[in-house]
């Protein structure tokens, strides 16, 4: 039998403050036989991305320590970022890696949320395979008023949260749950015009965009099947970036994403040289970008390279898919 591994990829709203992110590193690195395999911290964002993996039982231990830490020093009531959040620990996937399915780890996270709720008080939503009605499974769709909404959002009967825990103004609310594995890839714009970032975005997505023409709704699916796009302006790059989840890694690859964007922002008169990985990758995604490109070499590394190279991935931050490959920390 496989080991069992588990990763989880849970997103704390905290990033200008270094103590914080770091005590919520260190909270999960004492949980013995776990590994904290990637940091990823975005100031605009104010939000912090941990990549962990390891049995179950130790990253669900793992993702509630750090969270009883974290909401000692976050106070959603005074968050500012220019990503989407409802809370303190705003999303909290459980993704199966290897020994484990989906259907098994769901008890993993019944358990976890249940947990978050009767100890730290933190009202939980499940999402992906783990949602209790359709209109729960897509993240953006519980994410929707964000913080500043969630307490009226919570007086509708259709959202009250899973573990039936009240408005916590100091946590807000968690998203949880468990699905695939998705890459989250942004792609920079040599453009300070958000509505730009905003327009390809609403083009390329799977959910497309609506328009009203002659007083009717008409609506435009996207290009690319299995990615989800918002545009924003990103302080630290000094410019915008269509930001995506590409949810199935299966139909499109980070090179594809890339491409399409440039094709677009080229309607509008504007460059595209580099993007942006959050978090980490499987060696196939890579393998499947470089065959997007047409790179063909039997150098892993070149091949790396050549990929990184092309995507700009090196441009605007330093980076090595020799750190970011999952099978590589593993």
């Amino acid at each position: 039998m496989d080991k069992v591994i588990v990763e989880s990829v849970p997103n704390f709203s905290v990033a200008r403050d270094t103590n914080v992110v770091e005590g919520i590193a260190k909270t999960m690195q004492s949980i013995y036989g776990l590994k904290l395999l990637h940091v990823d911290v975005g100031i605009d964002a104010n939000r912090t991305v941990f990549t962990l993996a390891g049995h179950p039982h130790k990253v669900c231990e793992a993702l509630f320590q750090a969270t009883k830490f974290a909401i000692a020093h976050i106070d959603m009531q005074l968050h500012q970022g220019n990503h989407p959040r409802i809370g303190a620990l705003d999303v909290c996937p459980l993704i199966p890696i290897s020994g484990i399915t989906i259907s098994e780890l769901l008890v993993y996270a019944e358990q976890l949320g249940a947990r978050l709720g009767k100890e730290l008080n933190i009202p939980v939503y499940f999402y992906e395979s783990s949602a209790k009605s359709s209109q729960r499974k897509n993240l953006a769709d519980i994410r929707r008023g964000e913080y500043e909404g969630l307490e009226e959002k919570m007086k509708q009967k259709e959202w009250l949260p899973d573990n039936g825990i009240s408005f916590n103004s100091r946590t807000g609310a968690t998203v949880l749950g468990v699905r695939n594995f998705l890459l989250a890839y942004n792609v920079n714009l040599e453009t300070k015009e958000t509505m730009v970032a905003k327009a390809i975005a609403a083009t390329i997505r799977a959910s497309g965009y609506t328009e009203f023409q002659n007083g009717q709704a008409v609506h435009h699916p996207g290009s690319l099947k299995g990615v989800k796009a918002i545009g924003w302006y990103v302080e630290e790059f000094q410019c915008c970036q269509v930001s995506t989840n590409i949810t199935n890694i299966e139909e499109n690859s980070i090179a594809s994403v890339f491409n399409a964007c440039k094709a677009e922002a080229k309607k509008f008169g504007v460059s595209v040289n580099s993007s942006e990985l959050i978090g980490l990758i499987p060696k196939k995604a890579v393998d499947d970008a470089a065959n997007h490109l047409g790179i063909i070499t039997t150098n892993e590394k070149d091949k790396w390279d050549m990929v990184s190279q092309a995507l700009g991935l090196n441009i605007k931050e330093s980076f090595d898919f020799q750190q970011r490959i999952i099978e590589n920390l593993l």
